[in-house]
């Protein structure tokens, strides 16, 4: 009867045991489930606001390069101007681009932390020769690229003339867009894997500030010689 009873006795002491650690891994699954929904809650209302603004101040940029230029050869050779620039810097370098979703979904994976950086140096490396050499094609043969791009300049008489000159010229004060574009690709990739995400949302709102005072302040040194400004 001893053995017996001692039999029982270790049996529901192992039960005890064993229920014990049952609730303390619940528990503590319950805790890691609050603070997952609590960071993507966070993250949520971050990314959210942060379009918002960059919605915002995106329609303050535009309304004020109309109420500036109005529509004529300064905008229109501004759209032309900004194909290629545009492109390197929202669809390749921007968020979701090919650099940014690569970095993402290869950081995402566990790697330890030597092995990341030392991804994300090989990339910037092997891009930024590429990146560098596009960039100094725009600067130096910003007409002839113009040409591939919008051939009606050429037929367009005097005003075509007038625009291209115009294009050229923003072309060349953009042409670092290339390079600026695919390191902001991966960088944002590497601050989202690292789940940092108020840098990568708010940085168009922070380049439509700049854009903005930019013209207010050069619009502002024109002074009584607006002509001079427009053209």
């Amino acid at each position: 009867r001893k053995a017996t009873t001692g039999k029982g006795g270790g049996g529901r002491i192992r039960q005890r045991r064993s229920a014990t650690i049952d609730s303390s891994s619940s528990h503590e699954g319950s805790e890691d489930q609050e603070k997952s929904g609590a960071t993507l809650s966070g993250t949520t209302r971050t990314v959210g606001l942060c379009t918002v603004v960059c919605k915002v101040t995106g329609l303050i940029r535009e309304v004020t390069l109309t109420s500036m230029f109005g529509i004529g050869p300064v905008m229109d050779a501004f759209a032309y101007a900004c194909v290629l620039p545009a492109y390197f810097q929202t669809v390749l370098g921007g968020v979701n681009g090919p650099f940014h979703t690569a970095v993402l979904v290869t950081m995402k994976k566990g790697q330890k932390d030597g092995k990341q950086k030392h991804l994300i140096e090989s990339l910037s490396s092997w891009i930024l020769l590429p990146a560098c050499v596009l960039a100094l094609l725009l600067y130096l043969f910003p007409s002839s690229i113009l040409s591939l791009l919008a051939p009606g300049f050429t037929f367009s008489g005097p005003s075509g003339s007038l625009e291209m000159s115009i294009a050229a010229e923003q072309l060349r004060i953009m042409s670092p867009c290339v390079v600026t574009g695919v390191l902001t690709g991966i960088g944002f990739g590497a601050l989202n894997a690292s789940n940092r995400f108020l840098a990568p949302s708010i940085s168009p709102a922070v380049a439509n500030v700049v854009m903005i005072s930019g013209l207010l302040l050069a619009r502002g040194a024109a002074g009584s010689n607006p002509s001079s400004f427009n053209v």
